[in-house]
C-alpha cells in the first residue's frame, strides 16, 4: 500500500523536474520524432485515459504541450522501434489481440515524422511473432530485427532467427540466431544492440553477448561475460548507452550497463536492485579481425536500480533516472500491480571522465513515481523528458521521500521534463544562429555561425556533437548515439564565431538519417538544430560496403 513519509523538495536550484503535461495513454513506449519537437507514445490498453480515449499510440508536443491520437492498427505493447534513415519511425512486433486491437506480434509498420498522417502504416509482416524485440538501423539503411519471444511473457518459445528488414523493398530475410547465444541468454529480450565503428554488430543480452558480422551472419567472438551481483534482461532489467564517440581517440568505443537484479528475486521480490554499474572496452585488430576487451570495470551507483533509464547527455554524461530499489520487471501474480517497490525518485548522473569511484552523483528529486513501463529521452534542448509507468500502483516508498501518486490509480499519464544543472547555465551557453546546410556529407566541411549571447568573456567553442534522436522502451534506447565532429577551424569576431567542422568519416560511424547538432562550452551546451546525414552513393566519401 502507499506509505505517506516525511517531505523531501523535488528541485534544486540547479537543476530539477517540472511536471509540463498530461500524455493521454502512458509512454510505454517513446520515440522521439526526427525535426520536430515531438515524442510518440505507444501503450498497451490501460482503459484510465484521461480524456476517455481507447487509442493507444499518440504523439507530445513539447512546444504545445498538446496531446494528438495516433491510430494504429493492432496491438503494440512489448513492440521494438527504430528510426529509419528517413526520420520515419519504424515498429515492430508487439502484442497479442486484445481489448479490440488484431494481434500484432508480426507487424512491421511506420510512422510519417510529419505528423500529418495520424496513423500507423502497416506495411508487411515478419516471418516470426516477437514480443520484446529490438530493431537496430544499419548503415546500409536496413533494419536488423533481433530477440522478442514468439509468445507473450516469459517461458515462450524464443525466436531462432533475427530478420533483416529492407525498407527499400519491403522485404525481410531470416538468419539463424548463434545457438550458444540463445542457450547463454534463453529468450533475447529487448537485446542492447550498438552497430560498432567497424560496421560490425556488438549485441548483448542479460550477462552474455557477442560480435557478429550482420552481413554475413558470422558470430566471430563472444563478448566477456558481466559478472557479479545482477543480469541485465527482463525481469532482472538493467540499462545501458554507448558513450561517446570521438575522433580525438579514434572513436574508441565504450558500452555501459547500469543496474539491473539478481536472478533470485524471482523467488523473492524482497531483494535489491543491482548498485553496479560494468564499463566495457572495445579494441579493434584490423589484422586478425578481432577485438581485444577491457572490463567489465565495475563502479557502483548510489543506490541499488532495477528498471533504470540512462539517457546521454551532449556532453557525454548519463543521466540515470526512474525504477525502483527491490523487486523486478513485470506484473504481479494478480496481474494488476507492480512486483516492485520503493521507486527511486531521484536522478544521478555519471561522469565518464572522473576517476574511478567518484564517477556518480546525485541529482534532483521527482514526486512521481517511475517504475514498470517508464521512459526517458533527450529533447533539442539537451533537457530529458520522463513519462509512463502502467504499474504505479500500490507500492512502499523509502522513508524521508514524499511522493504524488497518480490521479488514476495503476497508470501513470503525467509528463516530466528533468533539467540538468548545464541547461541553467546561460552565462556559459553558446547559441546556433545559422547553418550552411540543413544536410551533412560524410568528411565534407560544414559551417556553423554562433555566438554566447551572455557576451564571450572566458567562453569558447570546444566541441560539436551529433545526436541521435531516442526511441526508448524497458529500460533500453534502441538508437541512441553521440558522435563527436572534428573542428577543422574556429574564427572569433566581435559578435559571432564560425567553426567549420568535418562531416563523420563513414557511415559506419555514424549511420545515415537525422541527428541533433549541439555546441558545447566544456560541459555547457547549446539547443540543437535538426541536420541530416545524407546517405552517400558508391564511390563517394563515407560509403562503405
Amino acid at each position: 500500500m502507499y506509505m505517506l513519509v516525511i517531505f523531501r523538495p523535488h528541485c534544486c536550484q540547479s537543476h530539477r523536474y517540472d511536471q509540463i503535461g498530461i500524455g493521454m495513454i502512458v509512454a510505454v513506449h517513446l520515440v522521439q520524432i526526427p525535426g520536430t519537437d515531438r515524442y510518440l507514445f505507444m501503450e498497451r490498453p490501460s482503459g484510465y485515459h484521461p480524456d476517455s480515449s481507447r487509442s493507444i499510440a499518440g504523439f507530445f508536443d513539447l512546444n504545445t504541450r498538446k496531446f494528438t491520437h495516433v491510430f494504429s492498427p493492432d496491438g503494440l505493447f512489448c513492440c521494438g522501434h527504430t528510426l529509419l534513415d528517413t526520420g520515419d519511425v519504424v515498429i515492430v512486433g508487439g502484442h497479442q489481440a486484445n481489448a479490440g486491437y488484431p494481434d500484432g506480434m508480426k507487424s512491421i509498420r511506420t510512422f510519417n515524422r510529419s505528423c500529418t498522417d495520424l496513423q500507423l502504416r502497416k506495411i508487411r509482416e515478419m516471418g516470426w511473432r516477437r514480443w520484446y524485440p529490438t530493431p537496430t538501423l544499419l548503415p546500409d539503411g536496413r533494419v536488423l530485427i533481433m530477440g522478442g519471444t514468439q509468445g507473450v511473457g516469459a517461458g515462450t518459445a524464443n525466436n531462432p532467427f533475427w530478420e533483416m528488414y529492407d525498407p527499400a523493398t519491403n522485404s525481410t530475410r531470416p538468419y539463424a540466431m548463434r545457438s550458444m547465444y540463445l542457450d547463454q541468454s534463453e529468450q533475447i529480450y529487448y537485446p542492447f544492440n550498438y552497430v560498432l565503428p567497424e560496421g560490425l554488430l556488438f549485441t548483448f543480452c542479460g550477462r552474455s553477448g557477442w560480435i557478429m558480422d550482420w552481413r554475413n551472419n558470422n558470430w566471430l567472438q563472444d563478448v566477456p561475460r558481466l559478472r557479479g551481483y545482477g543480469s541485465t534482461q527482463f525481469p532482472f532489467t538493467g540499462s545501458s548507452v554507448m558513450l561517446g564517440l570521438y575522433p580525438e581517440n579514434n572513436y574508441q568505443v565504450e558500452i555501459m550497463t547500469f543496474g539491473g537484479q539478481r536472478e533470485a528475486a524471482v523467488k523473492d521480490l524482497s531483494f535489491i536492485g543491482n548498485r553496479g554499474s560494468g564499463r566495457l572496452a572495445l579494441t579493434y585488430n584490423r589484422t586478425s579481425g578481432n577485438y581485444s576487451f577491457r572490463g567489465w570495470e565495475l563502479d557502483l551507483l548510489s543506490i541499488g536500480r532495477v528498471m533504470p533509464d540512462s539517457v546521454l547527455l551532449p556532453n557525454g554524461r548519463v543521466i540515470i533516472l526512474n525504477g525502483a530499489w527491490t523487486g523486478l520487471a513485470g506484473d504481479s501474480a494478480n496481474g494488476g500491480e507492480s512486483r516492485a517497490n520503493y521507486p527511486l525518485l531521484f536522478a544521478e548522473e555519471y561522469n565518464p571522465n572522473a576517476p574511478l569511484g567518484s564517477r556518480f552523483r546525485r541529482m534532483a528529486t521527482t514526486l512521481i513515481a517511475r517504475m514498470y513501463h517508464s521512459t526517458a529521452g533527450l529533447t533539442t534542448n539537451g533537457t530529458v523528458i520522463v513519462a509512463g509507468c502502467d504499474r504505479c500502483y500500490k507500492y512502499q516508498v523509502q522513508d524521508g521521500y514524499d511522493f504524488d501518486p497518480s490521479p488514476t490509480s495503476k497508470a501513470e499519464y503525467r509528463v516530466e521534463i528533468y533539467s540538468p544543472p548545464y541547461f541553467f547555465m546561460d552565462e556559459l551557453k553558446p547559441l546556433i544562429v545559422n547553418t550552411s546546410s540543413t544536410s551533412m556529407a560524410y568528411q565534407g566541411l560544414f559551417t556553423i555561425t554562433y555566438t554566447f549571447p551572455a557576451g564571450w568573456g572566458n567562453n569558447a567553442l570546444t566541441r560539436v556533437v551529433l545526436v541521435a534522436p531516442s526511441s526508448t522502451t524497458h529500460s533500453y534506447n534502441t538508437h541512441q548515439r553521440l558522435l563527436g565532429l572534428e573542428i577543422v577551424s574556429n574564427s572569433v569576431g566581435d559578435v559571432n564565431g564560425v567553426a567549420i567542422v568535418r562531416g563523420p568519416p563513414n557511415i559506419n560511424i555514424a549511420p545515415p538519417g537525422m541527428y541533433m547538432l549541439f555546441l558545447l562550452n566544456g560541459d555547457v551546451y547549446s539547443r540543437a538544430v535538426w541536420v541530416t546525414l545524407i546517405r552517400p552513393r558508391p564511390g563517394e566519401p563515407g560509403y562503405m560496403t
